[in-house]
């Protein structure tokens, strides 16, 4: 067992429960991560082949919705590629968690609360960024459509 400078809080032990929990998890973790790279390759080849079919000339609407339409592949672009981040340190958490439970590693095993911080920055960032395209897509859709 590693040793490093710690303050103890409280003394975890892993039961077996939490142990099958965690097995549990790794393989839901396996099927969120190739979904969601699924959904990424989606978005980028979508996005990609918008953006070399050059901007659309819409001749008959405002600067707003313009702006919207030729924006929305630059969008999915962006929020493909925080996906990928996201998934990549939630793939972290489920090997640090594998890892560290086959080496019976608490170091690694607290090590995986780094990749889980990680994850969630690179979730709200999405949340955030998808966030402000919804209100724009709001915005276009009350003015225009509603």
């Amino acid at each position: 067992m590693n040793t490093e400078n710690t303050t103890d809080i409280f003394e975890l032990k892993l039961s077996e429960e939490g142990v099958r929990s965690i097995k549990k998890f790794s393989r839901l973790a396996e099927i969120v991560v190739f979904i969601g790279a699924l959904n990424s390759l989606a978005m980028f080849i979508t996005a990609i082949s918008r953006i070399f079919q050059g901007p659309y000339n819409y001749s008959d609407i405002d600067l707003i919705q313009d702006v919207y339409f030729n924006f929305s592949p630059y969008f999915n672009l962006i929020f493909g590629i925080l996906l990928l981040m996201q998934l990549f340190y939630y793939w972290q958490i489920k090997k640090i968690f594998a890892e560290s439970i086959a080496n019976r590693d608490e170091i690694a095993f607290n090590r995986s609360f780094s990749a889980l911080v990680k994850n969630a920055i690179w979730g709200a960032v999405g949340l955030a960024f998808s966030l402000l395209f919804t209100i724009f897509d709001a915005v276009v859709y009350f003015r225009y459509y509603y």
